[in-house]
């Protein structure tokens, strides 16, 4: 069922991400729908007029699909003079495109028979979170058609460096893409800390790219000399092995051509106005180029390999386990459509059950109880053991004996502000009540599998006219990254075995019944690059 993504909901109403539009005259509209649980599958329509947004609103309302239940429009604003845009071009020169090799290979030798899935995604603020990226993968969808876009967009506005640090290491190993698109503003050394982090715990391949001009930026300024922003992330990316975009240079470029100012691609100063997201959208999607015959490099970039049931590395036992060793952090079985009816064969990692540790479970990003931010920011597994669960967690009624006298949450980001402390309550959607506490202090379930700081309530003092609202609530799923069973597959499909284990040798083993076919073809797997800058 489609419903769009949770965080664009803040006490039960739909929240906007912008009203790009000043004053009647031309300009576009854009339809959104999201779906899935964290808006990983995106529809996007759009629509232009030269005479009112409510034309081409209207010009959309024919064509937007009568189920989808909700959708979060856009509209914008562009100038009758602007051109047409002008025809991407990209650079088959530019010396980082060797970085994106194995995913663009992906992409462009997928067919109808031998389909590829290539797993996107998006991270940074608010830029990121702009509708610029939808464009480009409606465009790939398109142009790529046989290939399983399996793709996210988890960027918060509003989060530099500074804070979207603490929860990267959480977002980008669990979703593990092939391909990470990744942009922020804030501290250098912390923007280079999530490049390092990416590289230290994924295969994927990474696209950087220098800012965008902003209002306070003067174009000619920006040309005649390279800001230092702009230096840094060129550096990183060249120590980081990272496909690098100078998106600053071929703005500046633009602007000149035209005799545009840094003001006339965007609405507020800093956000992307229409005519600004088509170029940001053409600046990253030009540079997506397939180079022939080179396929990456691994110790660079990291590795994506299969290795067939027949390969050295796979083994029978005499007993009828079935023995892989392997060199990485993630793997997955192909199957071949032939395992046994009723088969159930436990799967360990060297020698031990997956579900034991907890590096194997991940969380999905909790919901937004307060503006598009995270219902919390921090929260980490307990003691126990976890379990695949729904959690759900409600301010309730202060006691009262509960301290009155406010509190700061966590970090002092947004100018020192200082709250009440906030009584809540959390509950699992397997063992029920897992206990009532304040955000002052640390918060451990009855079972022992959660574990909630006081640095969870980040966002809060930012948003203090709204934090004591009483039934406010925040959801998040825990899940498995791993298989501890095995069962019998349909021929194709690609379960995921385990992910997030030491990138390093280990041994899976699949205890199957003597003489029982386990209907896997082979294995796929990752390992992050071995040569990464120190």
């Amino acid at each position: 069922t489609p419903y769009t993504r949770p965080g664009m909901f803040a006490n039960g109403q739909p929240l906007l991400f912008a009203q790009e539009v000043f004053g009647e005259a031309p300009c576009g509209y854009i339809h959104e729908c999201f779906y899935g649980e964290d808006g990983d599958d995106i529809q996007v329509k759009t629509a232009m007029s030269r005479v009112s947004a409510a034309d081409a609103r209207a010009k959309l309302k024919g064509e937007m699909p009568g189920f989808l239940p909700v959708h979060r429009p856009l509209i914008w604003q562009f100038k009758e003079q602007d051109p047409k845009r002008e025809p991407m071009k990209g650079d088959l020169k530019n010396p980082s495109l060797p970085f994106i090799q194995r995913t663009m290979k992906k992409i462009v030798e997928s067919t109808a028979e031998n389909p590829a899935t290539v797993r996107v995604l998006f991270y940074g603020q608010s830029i990121v979170w702009q509708w610029w990226n939808r464009l480009l993968m409606k465009e790939l969808q398109e142009q790529y058609p046989t290939v399983n876009f399996i793709w996210k967009n988890l960027a918060v506005g509003g989060w530099e460096a500074n804070i979207l640090s603490g929860v990267f290491p959480h977002d980008v190993p669990a979703f593990y893409p092939d391909i990470l698109f990744f942009h922020d503003y804030g501290d250098m050394k912390l923007y280079e800390q999530m490049v390092r982090c990416a590289r230290e715990t994924t295969a994927a391949e990474i696209v950087l790219w220098t800012s965008h001009l902003a209002g306070g930026n003067d174009v000619k300024k920006f040309t005649e000399k390279r800001d230092s922003r702009s230096l840094a992330i060129l550096d990183i990316a060249k120590r980081y092995n990272c496909h690098v975009i100078d998106l600053n240079r071929k703005w500046c470029d633009l602007c000149n051509r035209h005799g545009w100012s840094q003001n006339d691609l965007v609405c507020d100063g800093i956000h992307l106005n229409g005519l600004g997201n088509w170029y940001y959208k053409d600046f990253i999607q030009e540079e997506l180029l397939r180079l022939p015959g080179c396929d990456g490099d691994e110790a660079k970039t990291g590795s994506d390999r299969f290795y067939a049931r027949d390969d050295a590395s796979v083994k029978t036992l005499a007993d009828g386990t079935l023995e892989f060793s392997f060199d990485g952090n993630r793997v997955t079985a192909v199957s071949d459509g032939t395992g046994a009816a009723n088969l159930k064969a436990e799967v360990r990692l060297d020698g031990r059950p997956l579900a034991a540790s907890t590096n194997h479970w991940a969380t999905t990003r909790p919901s937004a109880m307060l503006a598009w931010f995270p219902g919390l920011y921090q929260f980490g597994f307990g003691k126990t053991q976890p379990i695949e669960e729904d959690l759900t967690l409600e301010v309730i009624p202060n006691r009262a004996d509960d301290p009155k006298e406010k509190v700061s949450h966590g970090f002092q980001i947004w100018g020192g502000d200082k709250i009440q402390p906030i009584r809540f309550k959390v509950t699992s959607s397997v063992t029920g009540d897992e206990g009532e506490g304040l955000s002052s202090g640390t918060f451990v379930s009855k079972s022992g599998r959660l574990v909630i700081p006081p640095k969870a309530w980040l966002s809060w003092p930012q948003w203090r006219g709204g934090v004591s609202r009483v039934g406010a609530r925040t959801q998040w799923k825990c899940y498995p990254l791993f298989t501890d069973v095995w069962t019998a597959k349909p021929a194709g499909e690609e379960t995921l075995l385990v992910q997030g284990c030491a990138n390093a040798a280990h041994k899976l083993t699949i205890r199957l019944p003597k003489g029982a076919k386990s209907g896997i073809r082979g294995f796929r797997v990752w390992k992050p690059a071995t040569e990464i800058s120190r």
